[in-house]
């Protein structure tokens, strides 16, 4: 198996993993992270539906939005994702509406494992579609990794990192998406006495963080 292929067993196998072991937050979390990177080359100012879909999952995630809230944002995104093409599989901004969709396991099932294993085989021959696909891999594998971390092998959190200074600003990054302050979040888990090597490498990733991140998780004893 070539490294590319590789790429797309591990995030079948990370997609069939969260089915089976992760509780509805993550789930959905991870769902929206993926959804996130789906949409990189898209603007919130483009398409506010996909987006204001993924928002609303977030805080029903969190438990900051009423089911209520769910359907009509689903509905809106949809209806915004089929204006001018097709339900077609591959269409990110399906995605926001599988990630708001109160019946989350159906999303993951019929779409997001689908697409997965669907695109399992990244070098078919066809450069552009090949490129597009690793990416679409790897993408799932960067909201993984930041949403749960190293899965086999969970990091042990120490309770003494948790200093005041370290969960007030782990708060403020998780509550407005301040991502960018996470290198700031690892210096000041750093000064608490904190050496995982783990723990830190995260903070310090630039790979990009969403809701659910493990490390801020950690911090505010979220699960």
């Amino acid at each position: 198996m070539s490294d590319d292929q590789s790429v797309g067993a591990d995030s079948v196998s990370w997609i069939k993993w969260v089915l089976a072991n992760a509780n509805e937050r993550k789930s959905r979390l991870f769902a929206c992270a993926c959804v996130r990177r789906f949409l990189y080359l898209a603007r919130e100012s483009e398409e506010p539906e996909a987006f204001a879909a993924i928002d609303t999952a977030e805080r029903f995630a969190d438990g900051d939005a009423d089911a209520s809230e769910l359907q009509p944002a689903a509905d809106a995104a949809y209806e915004a994702a089929t204006r001018n093409d097709g339900p077609e599989m591959g269409n990110p901004l399906l995605d926001a509406v599988g990630a708001a969709a109160e019946d989350l396991h159906t999303y993951f099932t019929k779409n997001l494992l689908e697409q997965a294993e669907d695109y399992s085989d990244c070098t078919i021959g066809d450069p552009t579609y090949d490129k597009w696909v690793l990416s679409w891999h790897r993408h799932v594998l960067r909201a993984a990794h930041d949403v749960f971390g190293e899965r086999d092998h969970p990091t042990p959190f120490d309770p003494a990192w948790r200093t005041s200074e370290v969960e007030n600003l782990a708060r403020r990054i998780y509550e407005e998406r301040d991502f960018g302050r996470m290198p700031e979040l690892g210096a000041a888990l750093r000064a608490a006495g904190c050496d995982d090597a783990e723990v830190l490498a995260h903070c310090e990733s630039p790979e990009g963080h969403s809701r659910g991140c493990w490390v801020i998780d950690a911090i505010l004893g979220r699960s």
